[in-house]
């Protein structure tokens, strides 16, 4: 064992006994406390030399000199401040973050491209915090471990903020002076928190070093529980204050201490910063967040959880696995933990004896649902909130070995983790992060995801036995029953019928047509809506939900006097001496709206071919009718491809009701058509007769119930 490094062993050593407890050299103002080098701003202020301040030393600004307490006399020492002109005098002028070119091995990049990978939601840090935390340009490349960089004293205040979540306003503050071999000197300053959002300005320093033990012991505020805690907790990290005036205090400098100490302890590092430096990377990939896309590109002591960096968005990820819902034992207790195996080797370590790793990963899985609550409390604190969601995928992703990128999506995959609560459990790749597989994802053998709105796909129910068709539905992420309009148009058509065309001239659309017995129907709803042209149509016909592409997929719903081309005032009138032969209504050139015989006749029709089921069997579009009975059936023999729109009932649904409760109801079981026929004269003027359809019979007929003129139906024109 060398020389150097046994001393470095023996001074790291004692460094650690005396922090390893919080802070047992403190008590009240013991001998410690008495070298502590404060200042003043003359002799005059230096006080009463007095035997029980023996041994205290401090720097007088006037005369840029120490002075040192020896019983009834203040002595000069003889050491001064570093003169302006000394080439030390940088240590005590503000950061000015330089940022040399980026070497092999180095932290990150220089700062006109290190930013690259930092996605903040803004390009500044905003929030009643920002005024304390660092400016967030990238950290300067880190020296080789072979480099040496003298040490300098440094003679200045700095100031920052101290986090887990924020430290309370009155939370000590410590810094114990380190020597060039990580050893306390002895010399000490202590000052307090100033805010509720762990805000501090050290008093004057004087160093004899730039590298400094800072500590701070208090109640901090809690992230995850949204309160303040009721123990104190403690934090404490290596800053190196040669090129800066502001540095801050976080979980992340705290993990990065006993391992930056170990690294220098074995002598292989000439500078205490390459140490430090090699020990926050290997923290970042304990973490599984220091991915090449966006690697870690500042020291420690510049991130803020309320900052707008990647790496800052690290810190409040890391802070909240550590947290979870523990109080401040725990959360002692855990990085205490981590920080002794980080110690050893630079991993997070996993064993049968060990496996908060996967508790933590389990934790955060389990807890997606609540990171926007997470986030709004942060927020609400800071005025930012980094994106923390990120590096909580991350996380559990590098636990779990399951990797979720853009390409991966939809990717499903089971958790193989022994020690894991979910073991065995099903994770899908959605959107950028994991989640856990739903019962139908399961069963249908297939994720549904955001990238996969739409899909449709079939299962055999379990229970019954029977299949069941499931769309993926972006807008309640998940799947759900597949409803009629889920269905583009074309999977409507009978793949046997031979279909005509018909192209309406007013606005250019296209619909096919299909002959059945001497009669040629469109074999597809009307959609024709220009009420410019038309005005009879204003605020008389609509589409399913009021959704456009459902009036493209199965045409519009209208109340008769809109099908009919007639005013409004005719919905509480009769219209006999208005209506045609061939009424034309909404129709194109050359097609009309179907009069109740017409209807018949189709029926009869139909009816009269068929060898075992009613008329309704055989104009049902194979697809889209609710499942009732095996003993009725949607055939489309005909090509005529009725689809079970639903209606339009505004004013007259009956909330309640199992059918016709809402304005739009009863999609996937009902269609009707509306004829150019009113009701009979022994009933109202305000009815006029339609034809139906219904998913829970085979036969096609006429309705003289529920049949006022204001209710919105489909429209089938008849070609003259």
């Amino acid at each position: 064992m060398t020389k150097t490094f046994a001393m470095r062993l023996a001074a790291i050593s004692a460094v650690a006994i005396l922090c390893s407890c919080g802070d047992s050299s403190t008590g009240a103002k013991d001998d410690g406390d008495k070298s502590s080098k404060e200042s003043v701003k003359s002799v005059s202020g230096l006080g009463k030399c007095s035997a029980d301040r023996a041994g205290e030393v401090l720097y007088v600004e006037d005369e840029k000199a120490e002075y040192i307490c020896i019983p009834n006399e203040w002595k000069n020492t003889g050491a001064t401040e570093n003169s302006e002109g000394d080439e030390s005098d940088t240590s005590s002028s503000p950061s000015k973050n330089k940022s040399s070119s980026s070497t092999k091995g180095s932290r990150g990049s220089t700062s006109g491209s290190s930013n690259a990978s930092d996605s903040g939601k803004n390009s500044s840090g905003s929030g009643p915090a920002s005024s304390s935390s660092v400016a967030q340009e990238p950290t300067s490349s880190a020296p080789g471990a072979n480099e040496t960089i003298p040490t300098k004293p440094v003679s200045k205040a700095f100031s920052g903020v101290v986090q887990k979540g924020p430290f309370t306003s009155g939370s000590t503050m410590k810094i114990w002076e380190l020597d060039e071999e990580l050893a306390l000197t002895g010399t000490k300053f202590e000052w307090e928190v100033s805010s509720s959002l762990g805000e501090f300005s050290s008093p004057k320093l004087n160093l004899a070093t730039q590298y400094g033990l800072l500590q701070a012991t208090g109640t901090f505020y809690n992230e995850v529980s949204g309160s303040t805690t009721t123990g104190d907790f403690t934090l404490k990290g290596i800053v190196d204050l040669s090129n800066r005036d502001k540095a801050n205090l976080n979980i992340l400098a705290h993990l990065a201490y006993n391992r930056a100490m170990a690294l220098f302890a074995t002598g292989d590092y000439k500078n205490i910063p390459a140490a430090k430096s090699k020990a926050e990377q290997e923290v970042m990939e304990a973490f599984y967040m220091n991915p090449k896309d966006a690697p870690l590109n500042h020291a420690f002591e510049d991130l803020s959880i309320f900052g707008t960096t990647n790496d800052d968005a690290k810190l409040l990820a890391v802070s909240i696995l550590l947290t979870r819902g523990l109080n401040p034992t725990g959360i002692t207790s855990t990085t205490a933990e981590l920080s002794a195996d980080i110690k050893d080797d630079g991993k997070w370590n996993q064993s049968t004896e060990s496996t908060t790793q996967v508790t933590v990963a389990d934790w955060a899985l389990n807890n997606m649902a609540n990171n926007s609550k997470i986030r709004t409390k942060v927020e609400a604190l800071g005025g930012n909130a980094p994106d923390f969601e990120r590096w909580i995928g991350e996380f559990i992703e590098g636990v779990y070995s399951i990797p979720c990128t853009d390409k991966l999506d939809g990717n499903m995959e089971q958790i193989a983790v022994a020690g894991s609560s979910y073991n065995g459990k099903k994770l899908v790749c959605d959107g950028g992060s994991l989640r856990f597989a739903t019962r139908l994802d399961t069963l249908i053998g297939y994720a549904c995801t955001a990238s996969r709105d739409g899909v449709i796909k079939s299962y055999i129910d379990p229970y019954y036995g029977t299949e069941k068709e499931q769309i993926c539905d972006s807008g309640v992420k998940s799947w759900r029953d597949v409803g009629i309009y889920d269905y583009s148009k074309e999977d409507f058509f009978s793949e046997t019928a031979n279909y005509g065309t018909l192209k309406d001239s007013r606005d250019n659309k296209t619909y096919k047509t299909i002959n059945i017995g001497s009669q040629t129907w469109m074999a597809e709803n009307l959609d024709y809506s220009d009420s410019t042209k038309m005005t009879n149509l204003k605020g008389n016909s609509w589409c399913f939900n009021n959704r456009p592409k459902n009036c493209e997929m199965a045409g519009r719903l209208y109340t008769w006097t809109a099908a009919m081309n007639l005013a409004s005032f005719y919905l509480e009138e009769s219209a006999a001496d208005v209506i045609a032969e061939k009424h034309q209504g909404a129709c194109p050139n050359g097609w009309h709206i179907p009069t109740s015989t017409e209807w018949n006749d189709l029926m009869e029709y139909v009816e009269a071919l068929g060898t075992e089921h009613y008329a309704g069997s055989y104009l049902k579009s194979k697809t889209g009718w609710q499942s009732y009975s095996t003993s009725v059936k949607s055939l489309d023999e005909y090509g005529f491809s009725a689809i079970p729109t639903g209606a339009y009932y505004g004013m007259y649904a009956e909330t309640g009701n199992t059918y016709s409760a809402y304005t739009f109801d009863d999609e996937g079981q009902f269609t009707n058509f509306w004829s150019a026929t009113e009701a009979p004269k022994t009933a109202a003027a305000t009815k006029a007769l339609y034809w139906f359809l219904d998913y829970r019979y085979n036969y096609f007929d006429v309705s003289t119930d529920y049949n006022q003129k204001g209710r919105g139906f489909a429209v089938r024109c008849l070609k003259n």
